[in-house]
């Protein structure tokens, strides 16, 4: 997104970055699951480095929220991201499957607001 320009202001040369709730129009909100495969992760776990790793990908990808969890079983993280656009996918994904050799999914998720705009009501009688 790009920035807009003050009009107002007394130097109308000056740039605003956008807010955060301009950046998020144009973002989607995302749930990133994880699965690591036990091998992987006790070997950084046995080796030292599991903390380094973990630390390295949640600073470079920022994620809203990070939960660390069980996925199927195995060690895992559900990730609550903003997505500005799909090719932004793999800076994600990759340094999971790199890494850990992870297995990594992403689910689209609304929060009760993103739900009431989806327009429910009038799609349910166009489609009734």
């Amino acid at each position: 997104m790009g920035a807009a320009v003050e009009a107002s202001s007394p130097n109308e040369n000056l740039v605003r970055l956008p807010t955060t709730h301009e950046q998020r129009v144009s973002q989607m909100r995302m749930l990133m699951q994880v699965r690591i495969p036990p091998e992987v992760f006790n070997a950084a776990a046995r080796d030292g480095s599991v903390g380094e790793k973990i630390n390295r990908i949640l600073e470079a990808t920022k994620p809203e929220a990070v939960y660390f969890t069980t996925q199927r079983g195995h060690r895992g993280a559900i990730l609550v991201i903003d997505l500005p656009d799909s090719s932004k996918i793999p800076a994600f994904a990759e340094p999971w499957f790199l890494l850990f050799n992870a297995d990594v999914e992403f689910q689209i998720a609304m929060t009760p607001d993103d739900l009431r705009k989806g327009g429910l009501e009038a799609l349910g009688k166009k489609w009734a």
